[in-house]
C-alpha cells in the first residue's frame, strides 16, 4: 500500500518554530491584505448601513435599561430583526472605542480568535504544524471569510469561532466546552438553532448520551423562544425564515429551478474547491471527517440555496463547520505533503479575484467613492461634529455617515426602504457623488436628490464643499 495512502499515527507531534511562524505570516498577511479594508472603511467614512450601521446603531444603544435598542434608521428593535445576542459582546471594547470601532474590533477579534483552538490543539500534541496551518489557512484565506470581512459587521461571520470551539470539545470530550460553543453558536443567527439536532445525533453515536441529550434539549428551548415566544415578548418580529419557506410553498417547482439557475450557486463551488485535497485524502485513508459536523451544514445550505444568498457573510458559517469535521480526521494523524501544497494552490486560486482587489485597495488613491483627501474627511467630520451638537431633531444623511452618527437619536439613512421619521427632517447631511455610497440609490439619483433639496425655499446650508452638503430645512 502506498505510502501516502497510510499516515502514520502519532501522539506527539513536533512542536518547533513552524506552525507559531507560520501562524503570524498567515495572521499578518490577512491583515494587510483583507482587514485592513474594514479600517479603511471607518477612517474614511465609508462603511454602508447596511449591515455595518445598523449593528454599529445596536452597539451603540445597548444599556441595562435598554436590552433591545431602537434602530431609527433600520425602523425595528435590533432583536425584532434577528436574534444574535453575540453581539452584545462589543460592549467589551465600547468603553475606550467608539461604537464603530467597537464593531469592527469584535468581528475581527472573533477571525482572528477562532485560530486558538487550533493552536492549543497544536500546543497539546493532538495537531502536527504542517495539518494545523493548514487548517488556519481555510479559515482565514476562504473566499467565504475573505467576503465577510469585506462586507463588514455581521454576527454570521463571527460562528467561526464557536465552529471551532465544537471541534475541541468534539474530540476532546468536554461536554461544557461543548454546550457553551454550542450555545454562542446559535446566538450569532437565529437559523444556526437547526444544526443542533444533527449534532446531537452525531454526539449520541458517540456514546456521549448526557451531552447529546442536553444539546437537543438546548436546541429546543432557543428554538421556542426565538420563533414562538420572541414575537410575543418583543413584539412584531421580522419573519426571515416563514417568509422564505412561504415563497417555497406557493411555487416549490418553481423556486427551486430559480435557484438551482441563480449564478450566485456557483460560489457553493468556489468554497468547496479549497477542500477537495482533504476529501481526496480521507478517500484514500478512510479516515473520514465528523459526519454530524458536515451533516449539521444542511439546514444552513438549504437557507441559501432557497434564498439565493450565498456570497458575503454567508460563508463563514459553512467554513468553520467544514474546518471543523477535519478536525477529528487530523488528530494525532499525519496528512501527506500534496495535501496542503494542493489546498494552498487552491486557496491561492479561488481568491484570485479578491486578491487583485486588496493589492489594489493598498494604493492610498483607492477606492474613488472613499477618497482620503483631507477636504473630503475634513468636510465630513464638520458634519458629524455639528450633529452631534445638534441632537434634538431628525437628520437625513448619507448611508455611509448612519454609522457614525450611531449614538445619535433620530438619524436616517437616504434612499432606505424602513419607516420614515416622523417628523419632518431638520437636517440634511450628504455625501455628493460620486463620493460615499447611498444603496440602493444610484449616484445619479442622489445627485438629482440633492438639487430639489437645495431648491427647497426654507433650505439653509450650513456648510458645503465640493464633497458633502450640510443643510437646515424642512426635509
Amino acid at each position: 500500500m502506498s505510502v501516502l495512502a497510510q499516515p502514520t499515527p502519532r501522539r506527539q507531534p513536533a512542536r518547533g518554530w513552524f506552525f507559531p511562524v507560520g501562524l503570524v505570516l498567515l495572521v499578518t498577511a490577512w491583515l494587510i491584505l483583507f482587514g485592513s479594508y474594514g479600517w479603511m472603511l471607518v477612517t474614511r467614512y465609508c462603511a454602508e448601513h447596511f449591515d455595518f450601521g445598523i449593528y454599529v446603531q445596536a452597539i451603540a444603544g445597548f444599556s441595562w435599561h435598554d436590552l433591545n435598542p431602537w434602530l431609527s434608521a433600520r425602523g425595528v428593535h435590533i432583536f425584532n430583526d434577528h436574534f444574535d445576542p453575540i453581539v452584545l459582546t462589543a460592549l467589551l471594547f465600547r468603553s475606550f472605542l467608539s461604537p464603530s470601532w467597537a464593531a469592527l474590533v469584535t468581528e475581527q477579534t472573533f477571525i482572528l480568535a477562532s485560530l486558538l483552538p487550533i493552536a492549543w490543539l497544536w500546543a497539546k500534541g493532538r495537531l502536527g504544524g504542517i495539518e494545523a496551518l493548514t487548517l488556519c489557512s481555510l479559515l482565514l484565506f476562504s473566499v467565504g471569510t475573505v467576503d465577510a470581512a469585506a462586507f463588514p459587521v455581521h454576527p454570521t461571520t463571527w460562528t467561526l469561532f464557536p465552529a471551532m470551539l465544537l471541534a475541541v470539545a468534539w474530540i476532546g470530550t468536554s461536554d461544557v466546552l461543548l454546550l457553551v460553543a454550542l450555545l454562542l453558536f446559535f446566538s450569532c443567527k437565529e437559523e444556526h438553532v437547526f444544526c443542533g439536532p444533527f449534532l446531537a445525533l452525531g454526539l449520541l453515536t458517540q456514546g456521549r448520551a448526557r451531552v447529546a441529550w442536553a444539546a437537543l434539549l438546548l436546541s429546543v428551548l432557543w428554538g421556542t423562544f426565538v420563533f414562538l415566544l420572541r414575537p410575543q415578548l418583543l413584539g412584531p418580529t421580522i419573519p426571515y425564515l416563514r417568509d422564505t419557506l412561504a415563497e417555497f410553498s406557493r411555487a416549490p417547482t418553481a423556486t427551486l429551478i430559480a435557484s438551482a439557475r441563480a449564478p450566485e450557486l456557483r460560489r457553493l463551488g468556489t468554497l468547496l474547491v479549497p477542500f477537495i485535497p482533504f476529501a481526496v485524502w480521507s478517500a484514500r485513508t478512510k479516515l473520514a471527517p465528523s459526519w454530524a459536523l458536515l451533516l449539521a451544514t444542511l439546514p444552513l445550505l438549504a437557507s441559501r440555496f432557497l434564498a439565493g444568498k450565498w456570497a458575503y457573510q454567508y460563508g463563514p458559517p459553512l467554513i468553520g463547520l467544514w474546518v471543523a469535521a477535519l478536525v477529528p480526521a487530523l488528530a494525532w494523524r499525519r496528512v501527506a505533503r500534496w495535501v496542503p501544497l494542493a489546498t494552498f494552490i487552491l486557496l491561492a486560486t479561488s481568491l484570485e479575484n479578491p486578491l487583485r482587489s486588496a493589492i489594489a485597495r493598498l494604493s492610498p488613491s483607492r477606492p474613488a467613492a472613499c477618497s482620503g483627501d483631507p477636504s473630503r474627511l475634513e468636510g465630513l467630520q464638520t458634519g458629524v461634529a455639528y450633529l452631534h451638537q445638534h441632537r434634538e431633531d431628525a437628520a437625513l444623511v448619507s448611508s455611509t455617515l448612519v454609522a457614525p452618527l450611531a449614538d445619535r437619536p433620530e438619524i436616517y439613512a437616504l434612499g432606505s426602504s424602513q419607516r420614515l421619521s416622523r417628523s419632518p427632517y431638520r437636517y440634511l447631511f450628504l455625501e455628493k457623488p460620486p463620493y460615499g455610497y447611498d444603496w440602493p440609490l444610484s449616484g445619479e439619483e442622489v445627485y438629482v436628490k440633492i438639487e430639489a433639496y437645495r431648491r427647497q425655499r426654507d433650505t439653509r446650508v450650513i456648510f458645503e464643499n465640493q464633497y458633502v452638503l450640510l443643510a437646515e430645512g424642512n426635509f
